[in-house]
């Protein structure tokens, strides 16, 4: 079989942990970061940050979860155009939110247990997104009781905000069909 070339640079494993993590999941998938458009990378890699090379080439990405890797910034998050879906639950992410403008058809994004402790830090994504559903739960800035109308005054295009609409009712999945999402505009 083919034998790997040897990586022309050294880098810490931490450096490599998620482009490592990309290229496993895209082996395993038959594809490669220029084609992959779903990846679930929960738990697959540990870093504090979003580091490395291949992320930045995912321009067909449009599902990315990375539950569970120690994320705590979010700074130096590429701008993946076809992003639609983003899932960052279970980490420390306390800031670094701003990065995510360059990700203009993100639609869904998930930041449940994580350091947000400021509604502020989401003024960035507010302005430059037009966000529909947002998961926020069991981070700091959740103790403040208003927050739910806040972050609902801020981003005037969600339709959900930890699984409740902008009156603060809980939106049951079961019943509802999705199939008005699936108008163009």
């Amino acid at each position: 079989g083919l034998t790997r070339a040897a990586p022309t640079r050294l880098a810490s494993t931490s450096e490599r942990a998620m482009d490592a993590a990309i290229e496993k999941w895209c082996a395993e998938m038959g594809t490669t970061p220029e084609k992959v458009v779903t990846m679930y990378l929960d738990e697959k890699f540990k870093s504090a940050t979003v580091e490395g090379e291949l992320l930045a080439k995912c321009e067909n990405l449009k599902t990315l979860s990375c539950a569970s890797c120690g994320l705590t910034t979010l700074a130096g998050f590429p701008a993946l155009a076809n992003l639609k879906d983003l899932s960052l639950n279970d980490n420390r992410i306390a800031d670094g939110l701003e990065a995510l403008v360059g990700c203009k058809a993100l639609s869904s994004l998930s930041l449940a247990n994580n350091k947000l402790a400021n509604v502020d830090d989401l003024k960035a994504v507010a302005e430059e997104l037009t966000l529909s559903v947002l998961e926020l739960e069991a981070n700091p800035l959740t103790e403040n009781e208003d927050y739910h109308e806040k972050v609902m005054t801020m981003m005037p295009t969600l339709n959900v905000l930890d699984g409740r609409d902008e009156f603060g009712n809980e939106i049951d999945d079961d019943d509802e069909d999705d199939d008005e999402d699936e108008d163009d505009d």
